[in-house]
């Protein structure tokens, strides 16, 4: 299964990725990726995300060599941004360009993530702890992501509530960041102006 899963990655992604392993349980229709790298295209070499695993449920096409994807829970997932961030064409090929239709990404949860995030070249980058997010489908016309979730922001002894949406198409996206149990003063002004190079 892992030549398989090699091969779809390098069809859909633009940009390197690596696979250490894969688990197939055909009759629970799961499929499961051990660490996964996605290479970042603005810092060649460096990871972009990492993932200790993924846990997906499929239905495979024996007369294709594909997999149809209903689902996925990323548990240990490390993203690493900045300065520079990709664009999802630096990222993606084009919608469509592997399959024949348009990009459908199936509902998703994220675990135990980490996310660091570099605004300005040499300076302390900005880290969002213990992420838990859910991403789901819109069913509307277009094709539109939902995303919630909860985090923990390093260093600031806050809690963050995450709010947004995905235009998979344009790639356009909105995000409402709310901070929970903090008390916003200047040490807390400072602390993000000293990562976000304000």
């Amino acid at each position: 299964a892992t030549v398989v899963v090699q091969r779809e990655l390098a069809t859909r992604f633009a940009t390197p990725v690596a696979l250490a392993g894969t688990e197939l349980d055909l009759g629970h229709g799961r499929l499961s990726l051990h660490g996964l790298r996605i290479d970042d295209p603005t810092r060649p070499g460096q990871p972009l995300l990492r993932v200790e695993r993924a846990d997906i449920d499929i239905d495979a096409n024996p007369l294709g060599g594909t997999f149809g994807l209903h689902g996925a829970v990323l548990d240990g997932v490390e993203i690493d941004l900045g300065p520079v961030l990709p664009s999802l064409h630096q990222l993606v090929r084009e919608p469509g360009a592997a399959q024949g239709s348009p990009a459908r990404i199936p509902p998703l949860t994220l675990r135990r993530a980490t996310v660091r995030y570099t605004a300005v070249a040499g300076r302390e980058p900005l880290v969002v702890e213990d992420l838990a997010i859910e991403v789901t489908p819109v069913q509307a016309p277009g094709n539109r992501l939902q995303i919630t979730g909860t985090a923990s922001l390093a260093g600031a002894n806050a809690r963050l509530q995450l709010v947004g949406s995905v235009d998979v198409d344009t790639g356009d996206v909105k995000l409402a960041v709310s901070l929970r149990d903090c008390a916003v003063d200047r040490g807390v002004v400072e602390w993000f102006a000293a990562r976000l190079g304000l």
